[in-house]
Protein backbone atom coordinates (compact mmCIF):
# COMPACT_ATOMS: atom_id res chain seq x y z
CA UNK A 1 0.00 0.00 0.00
CA UNK A 2 2.86 2.40 0.81
CA UNK A 3 4.35 1.75 -2.63
CA UNK A 4 0.99 2.52 -4.26
CA UNK A 5 0.63 5.76 -2.30
CA UNK A 6 4.15 6.81 -3.24
CA UNK A 7 3.34 6.12 -6.89
CA UNK A 8 0.24 8.38 -6.70
CA UNK A 9 2.27 11.09 -4.95
CA UNK A 10 4.82 11.02 -7.76
CA UNK A 11 2.25 10.96 -10.57
CA UNK A 12 0.18 13.81 -9.11
CA UNK A 13 3.20 15.88 -8.08
CA UNK A 14 1.93 16.09 -4.49
CA UNK A 15 3.49 18.77 -2.26
CA UNK A 16 2.26 17.54 1.11
CA UNK A 17 0.56 14.43 2.50
CA UNK A 18 -2.14 14.79 5.15
CA UNK A 19 -2.49 11.66 7.29
CA UNK A 20 -5.29 11.02 9.80
CA UNK A 21 -3.88 8.60 12.37
CA UNK A 22 -7.19 6.91 13.15
CA UNK A 23 -6.11 3.27 13.19
CA UNK A 24 -3.14 1.00 13.66
CA UNK A 25 -3.05 0.38 9.91
CA UNK A 26 -2.83 4.10 9.16
CA UNK A 27 -0.05 4.58 11.71
CA UNK A 28 1.92 1.71 10.19
CA UNK A 29 1.35 2.98 6.65
CA UNK A 30 2.52 6.51 7.47
CA UNK A 31 5.52 5.09 9.34
CA UNK A 32 6.48 3.29 6.13
CA UNK A 33 5.94 6.41 4.02
CA UNK A 34 8.24 8.38 6.30
CA UNK A 35 11.12 6.17 5.23
CA UNK A 36 11.06 8.32 2.10
CA UNK A 37 12.76 11.39 3.52
CA UNK A 38 11.61 13.54 0.58
CA UNK A 39 7.93 13.36 1.60
CA UNK A 40 6.39 16.16 3.65
CA UNK A 41 3.75 14.66 5.93
CA UNK A 42 1.37 16.42 8.33
CA UNK A 43 -0.66 14.31 10.76
CA UNK A 44 -4.02 14.63 12.51
CA UNK A 45 -4.97 12.77 15.69
CA UNK A 46 -8.63 12.41 16.65
CA UNK A 47 -8.17 9.90 19.49
CA UNK A 48 -5.11 8.73 21.34
CA UNK A 49 -4.08 5.31 19.93
CA UNK A 50 -4.52 3.67 23.33
CA UNK A 51 -8.26 4.26 22.92
CA UNK A 52 -8.75 2.42 19.64
CA UNK A 53 -6.15 -0.20 20.59
CA UNK A 54 -8.32 -1.13 23.57
CA UNK A 55 -11.50 -1.10 21.48
CA UNK A 56 -9.91 -3.42 18.91
CA UNK A 57 -8.50 -5.73 21.62
CA UNK A 58 -4.96 -5.33 20.28
CA UNK A 59 -2.52 -7.62 22.06
CA UNK A 60 0.40 -6.16 24.09
CA UNK A 61 3.08 -7.15 21.55
CA UNK A 62 1.24 -5.56 18.63
CA UNK A 63 0.50 -2.48 20.76
CA UNK A 64 4.18 -2.08 21.61
CA UNK A 65 5.09 -2.05 17.91
CA UNK A 66 2.20 0.25 17.02
CA UNK A 67 3.04 2.72 19.78
CA UNK A 68 6.68 2.82 18.67
CA UNK A 69 5.53 3.56 15.12
CA UNK A 70 3.15 6.22 16.44
CA UNK A 71 5.96 8.01 18.26
CA UNK A 72 8.11 7.96 15.12
CA UNK A 73 5.25 9.35 13.03
CA UNK A 74 4.30 12.28 15.25
CA UNK A 75 7.93 13.21 15.82
CA UNK A 76 8.63 12.94 12.10
CA UNK A 77 5.55 14.89 10.98
CA UNK A 78 6.12 18.33 9.56
CA UNK A 79 3.17 19.57 11.63
CA UNK A 80 0.57 17.94 13.85
CA UNK A 81 -3.06 18.65 14.75
CA UNK A 82 -4.88 17.43 17.86
CA UNK A 83 -8.40 17.75 19.24
CA UNK A 84 -8.00 19.78 22.42
CA UNK A 85 -5.68 21.68 24.74
CA UNK A 86 -5.17 18.78 27.14
CA UNK A 87 -4.11 16.47 24.30
CA UNK A 88 -1.79 19.22 23.10
CA UNK A 89 -0.21 19.55 26.55
CA UNK A 90 0.13 15.79 27.10
CA UNK A 91 1.79 15.24 23.71
CA UNK A 92 4.15 18.16 24.27
CA UNK A 93 5.20 16.66 27.61
CA UNK A 94 5.37 13.01 26.53
CA UNK A 95 6.68 13.30 22.97
CA UNK A 96 8.20 16.78 22.77
CA UNK A 97 6.00 17.87 19.84
CA UNK A 98 4.01 21.04 19.19
CA UNK A 99 0.58 20.93 17.56
CA UNK A 100 -2.39 22.82 16.16
CA UNK A 101 -5.83 22.34 17.72
CA UNK A 102 -8.34 21.44 15.01
CA UNK A 103 -11.83 20.34 16.04
CA UNK A 104 -14.82 19.15 14.05
CA UNK A 105 -16.52 22.23 12.59
CA UNK A 106 -20.17 22.66 11.63
CA UNK A 107 -21.20 24.39 8.42
CA UNK A 108 -22.52 27.86 9.25
CA UNK A 109 -25.70 27.28 7.21
CA UNK A 110 -26.67 24.63 9.80
CA UNK A 111 -26.55 27.00 12.77
CA UNK A 112 -29.87 27.51 14.54
CA UNK A 113 -30.79 30.69 16.37
CA UNK A 114 -30.19 30.57 20.11
CA UNK A 115 -33.37 29.41 21.78
CA UNK A 116 -34.53 31.37 24.81
CA UNK A 117 -35.75 29.43 27.83
CA UNK A 118 -39.42 28.70 27.25
CA UNK A 119 -42.18 28.84 29.82
CA UNK A 120 -43.70 25.52 28.78
CA UNK A 121 -44.94 22.80 31.12
CA UNK A 122 -42.46 20.25 29.71
CA UNK A 123 -38.67 20.17 29.97
CA UNK A 124 -37.24 18.42 26.92
CA UNK A 125 -33.72 16.96 27.07
CA UNK A 126 -32.16 16.01 23.74
CA UNK A 127 -29.43 13.45 23.11
CA UNK A 128 -27.95 12.64 19.69
CA UNK A 129 -25.42 10.07 18.53
CA UNK A 130 -23.88 6.95 20.02
CA UNK A 131 -24.28 6.36 23.75
CA UNK A 132 -20.99 5.17 25.23
CA UNK A 133 -21.27 6.54 28.76
CA UNK A 134 -24.02 4.20 29.92
CA UNK A 135 -23.47 4.47 33.67
CA UNK A 136 -23.84 8.24 33.43
CA UNK A 137 -26.99 7.92 31.33
CA UNK A 138 -28.51 5.49 33.82
CA UNK A 139 -27.74 7.93 36.64
CA UNK A 140 -29.77 10.57 34.80
CA UNK A 141 -32.69 8.15 34.45
CA UNK A 142 -32.50 7.17 38.14
CA UNK A 143 -32.61 10.82 39.09
CA UNK A 144 -35.78 11.27 37.04
CA UNK A 145 -37.32 8.22 38.70
CA UNK A 146 -36.53 9.64 42.12
CA UNK A 147 -38.41 12.88 41.38
CA UNK A 148 -41.29 11.30 39.49
CA UNK A 149 -40.06 12.67 36.16
CA UNK A 150 -40.58 16.30 37.22
CA UNK A 151 -38.14 19.17 37.68
CA UNK A 152 -39.18 22.61 38.93
CA UNK A 153 -42.79 21.55 38.65
CA UNK A 154 -42.47 20.49 35.00
CA UNK A 155 -42.61 17.09 33.32
CA UNK A 156 -39.34 15.91 31.76
CA UNK A 157 -39.04 14.06 28.44
CA UNK A 158 -35.82 12.84 26.82
CA UNK A 159 -35.50 12.59 23.02
CA UNK A 160 -32.88 9.98 22.06
CA UNK A 161 -31.70 10.46 18.45
CA UNK A 162 -29.81 7.39 17.28
CA UNK A 163 -29.76 3.69 18.03
CA UNK A 164 -30.48 2.51 21.54
CA UNK A 165 -27.65 0.31 22.85
CA UNK A 166 -28.55 -3.37 23.07
CA UNK A 167 -27.20 -3.75 26.58
CA UNK A 168 -26.35 -1.68 29.62
CA UNK A 169 -29.12 0.91 29.34
CA UNK A 170 -32.10 0.81 31.62
CA UNK A 171 -35.69 1.16 30.43
CA UNK A 172 -37.44 4.42 31.21
CA UNK A 173 -40.88 5.82 30.51
CA UNK A 174 -39.33 9.27 30.21
CA UNK A 175 -37.34 8.47 27.05
CA UNK A 176 -38.62 8.74 23.48
CA UNK A 177 -36.40 6.85 21.02
CA UNK A 178 -36.36 8.73 17.71
CA UNK A 179 -34.05 6.43 15.73
CA UNK A 180 -31.65 7.63 13.05
CA UNK A 181 -32.11 11.01 11.40
CA UNK A 182 -30.26 13.14 8.89
CA UNK A 183 -27.97 15.73 10.42
CA UNK A 184 -30.35 18.56 9.56
CA UNK A 185 -33.34 16.69 11.03
CA UNK A 186 -31.37 15.93 14.18
CA UNK A 187 -30.61 19.64 14.60
CA UNK A 188 -34.31 20.45 14.23
CA UNK A 189 -35.24 17.80 16.80
CA UNK A 190 -32.60 19.06 19.23
CA UNK A 191 -33.78 22.62 18.68
CA UNK A 192 -37.19 21.58 19.99
CA UNK A 193 -35.49 20.60 23.26
CA UNK A 194 -34.52 22.80 26.18
CA UNK A 195 -31.26 21.05 27.05
CA UNK A 196 -28.71 18.97 25.11
CA UNK A 197 -27.24 16.11 27.17
CA UNK A 198 -23.53 15.24 26.88
CA UNK A 199 -22.34 12.34 29.09
CA UNK A 200 -18.68 11.29 29.41
CA UNK A 201 -17.09 8.40 31.33
CA UNK A 202 -16.28 8.79 35.02
CA UNK A 203 -14.38 5.51 35.42
CA UNK A 204 -10.58 5.51 35.52
CA UNK A 205 -10.30 3.12 32.58
CA UNK A 206 -11.31 5.97 30.28
CA UNK A 207 -9.37 8.73 32.04
CA UNK A 208 -6.89 9.23 29.19
CA UNK A 209 -9.71 9.26 26.63
CA UNK A 210 -11.74 11.97 28.35
CA UNK A 211 -8.59 14.09 28.69
CA UNK A 212 -7.37 13.75 25.10
CA UNK A 213 -10.58 13.41 23.06
CA UNK A 214 -13.09 16.11 22.22
CA UNK A 215 -16.69 14.94 21.59
CA UNK A 216 -18.17 15.86 18.22
CA UNK A 217 -21.52 16.06 20.00
CA UNK A 218 -20.45 19.36 21.53
CA UNK A 219 -20.05 20.93 18.08
CA UNK A 220 -23.46 19.61 17.07
CA UNK A 221 -25.11 20.81 20.27
CA UNK A 222 -23.59 24.27 19.90
CA UNK A 223 -24.94 24.49 16.34
CA UNK A 224 -28.45 23.46 17.38
CA UNK A 225 -28.84 26.50 19.64
CA UNK A 226 -29.70 25.15 23.10
CA UNK A 227 -27.77 24.92 26.40
CA UNK A 228 -25.62 21.86 27.12
CA UNK A 229 -25.62 19.69 30.21
CA UNK A 230 -22.15 18.16 30.42
CA UNK A 231 -22.26 15.11 32.71
CA UNK A 232 -18.77 13.75 33.24
CA UNK A 233 -15.47 14.06 35.10
CA UNK A 234 -13.81 17.32 36.03
CA UNK A 235 -10.49 16.40 34.41
CA UNK A 236 -11.79 16.15 30.85
CA UNK A 237 -11.35 18.20 27.69
CA UNK A 238 -14.96 19.40 27.96
CA UNK A 239 -14.73 21.06 31.38
CA UNK A 240 -12.26 23.85 30.50
CA UNK A 241 -14.07 24.42 27.22
CA UNK A 242 -17.41 24.98 28.99
CA UNK A 243 -15.65 27.18 31.52
CA UNK A 244 -14.25 29.33 28.73
CA UNK A 245 -17.50 29.31 26.73
CA UNK A 246 -20.28 28.86 29.32
CA UNK A 247 -23.20 27.96 27.09
CA UNK A 248 -23.57 24.84 29.22
CA UNK A 249 -23.46 23.63 32.80
CA UNK A 250 -21.13 20.93 34.15
CA UNK A 251 -22.18 18.14 36.51
CA UNK A 252 -19.17 16.19 37.81
CA UNK A 253 -21.11 13.63 39.83
CA UNK A 254 -23.41 10.62 39.54
CA UNK A 255 -25.32 11.84 42.58
CA UNK A 256 -28.98 12.48 41.77
CA UNK A 257 -29.08 15.77 43.66
CA UNK A 258 -26.13 17.13 41.69
CA UNK A 259 -27.72 16.15 38.37
CA UNK A 260 -31.00 17.75 39.41
CA UNK A 261 -29.23 20.95 40.49
CA UNK A 262 -27.36 21.21 37.17
CA UNK A 263 -30.59 20.94 35.17
CA UNK A 264 -32.27 23.45 37.45
CA UNK A 265 -29.39 25.88 36.88
CA UNK A 266 -29.91 25.73 33.11
CA UNK A 267 -33.63 26.33 33.53
CA UNK A 268 -33.68 29.01 36.20
CA UNK A 269 -30.26 30.60 36.80
CA UNK A 270 -30.65 34.12 35.39
CA UNK A 271 -26.91 34.71 35.23
CA UNK A 272 -26.35 31.59 33.16
CA UNK A 273 -29.31 32.29 30.87
CA UNK A 274 -28.15 35.87 30.30
CA UNK A 275 -24.59 34.90 29.29
CA UNK A 276 -25.14 31.59 27.49
CA UNK A 277 -26.18 33.00 24.12
CA UNK A 278 -23.07 35.14 23.70
CA UNK A 279 -20.80 32.34 24.97
CA UNK A 280 -22.23 29.94 22.42
CA UNK A 281 -21.72 32.48 19.62
CA UNK A 282 -18.08 32.90 20.63
CA UNK A 283 -17.54 29.14 20.83
CA UNK A 284 -18.85 28.68 17.30
CA UNK A 285 -16.87 31.57 15.89
CA UNK A 286 -13.57 30.69 17.56
CA UNK A 287 -13.64 26.89 17.72
CA UNK A 288 -16.62 24.92 16.42
CA UNK A 289 -17.57 26.38 13.03
CA UNK A 290 -16.42 25.10 9.66
CA UNK A 291 -14.58 28.39 9.14
CA UNK A 292 -12.66 27.87 12.40
CA UNK A 293 -11.77 24.33 11.35
CA UNK A 294 -10.55 25.52 7.94
CA UNK A 295 -8.42 28.23 9.56
CA UNK A 296 -6.71 25.59 11.68
CA UNK A 297 -6.37 23.30 8.65
CA UNK A 298 -4.71 26.10 6.67
CA UNK A 299 -2.25 26.46 9.55
CA UNK A 300 -1.64 22.71 9.57
CA UNK A 301 -0.72 22.53 5.87
CA UNK A 302 0.86 26.02 5.84
CA UNK A 303 -1.48 27.43 3.23
CA UNK A 304 -3.33 30.75 3.18
CA UNK A 305 -6.82 30.53 4.62
CA UNK A 306 -8.37 32.38 1.66
CA UNK A 307 -7.08 29.72 -0.70
CA UNK A 308 -8.41 26.88 1.48
CA UNK A 309 -11.78 28.59 1.93
CA UNK A 310 -12.11 29.28 -1.80
CA UNK A 311 -11.30 25.66 -2.64
CA UNK A 312 -13.76 24.36 -0.05
CA UNK A 313 -16.59 26.54 -1.38
CA UNK A 314 -15.77 25.48 -4.92
CA UNK A 315 -15.94 21.83 -3.95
Amino acid sequence: MAMEVESIIKEEDVDIVWAVLSSGSMITLVDRLMQNRKLSIVSTIWDDPKYFARNKYIDPFTWQNMHAAFKRVIRGSLRLSVMCESMQNIYRECYGVESVIMRHGIEESNFREWKANENSNIVRIGFAGSLYAKKEWNALLKMLDSVGGRIAGKDVRISFIGRKPRTGVGASKYVDYQGYMSFESALDCLYNSNIAYLPYWFDRRHSLTVKTSFPGKLSTYAACGIPVLYHGPLNSSVTPFIEEYPFGVCCHSLDKNSIYAAILCILEDKGFICNASYAREQALTNELSRAAMLRRFSELIDCKFDAINKFYKFE
